[in-house]
């Protein structure tokens, strides 16, 4: 019996892997039964939470997802990626607030989530910023963006448009010319 229970959590991580194999296959419904079964086993896992969250949230489930994603912050709410995909998932039911306060939290966890793509990371929240009409915070977040990725052509561009439309045209011009180096690049 003891051997049973002991073997249960390598089962349970056989399906999330399995669930994980299928969601980038973009099978979501065998995702979704894989990502279940590890949950029928060891429901108290953060990450296979979030996984299923995901997939309700590319099946358009957006109360399932947001339920979800509320489980596995509530059992482990260190994991920058959970609260990434949570942002997501505001971002696709056009909560601009929410969006940012889920990705705030991600970088707040870990400044350098996504790894190679951080700098794309930081643009998009800053695009947020601008959509929320704030263009100090957006200004911040292109600015770390560029600096981790300094060929990244539309945080340049973007900080283009904040410096034209707040008539700061030196760095307006500024941000055009690195624009189109990084562009040459």
């Amino acid at each position: 019996m003891h051997q049973a229970i002991q073997a249960q959590p390598a089962i349970a991580d056989g399906y999330r892997l399995l669930g994980d194999a299928l969601f980038g296959l973009k099978n979501l419904a065998g995702a979704a039964n894989a990502y279940q079964r590890s949950l029928s086993i060891n429901a108290n896992d953060a990450r296979t939470l979030s996984s299923l969250a995901r997939v309700r949230s590319d099946q358009q489930q957006y109360d399932q997802a947001v339920e979800l994603f509320n489980k596995a912050i509530a059992i482990d709410g260190n994991r920058a990626d959970v609260y990434w995909y949570f942002g997501e998932t505001y971002e696709r039911m056009g909560k601009t607030e929410e969006t940012i306060e889920c990705w705030r939290k991600a970088f707040n966890l870990d400044p350098h989530y996504g790894g190679k793509d951080c700098g794309e990371n930081y643009r998009k929240i800053a695009v947020k910023f601008l959509a929320a009409d704030k263009k100090q915070e957006a200004v911040l977040g292109l600015n770390k963006a560029i600096e981790l990725k300094p060929d990244l052509a539309a945080a340049h561009w973007s900080l283009c448009e904040i410096f034209n439309t707040t008539n700061s045209l030196p760095q307006s011009r500024a941000a055009a010319l690195k624009y189109y180096d990084s562009v040459k690049r």
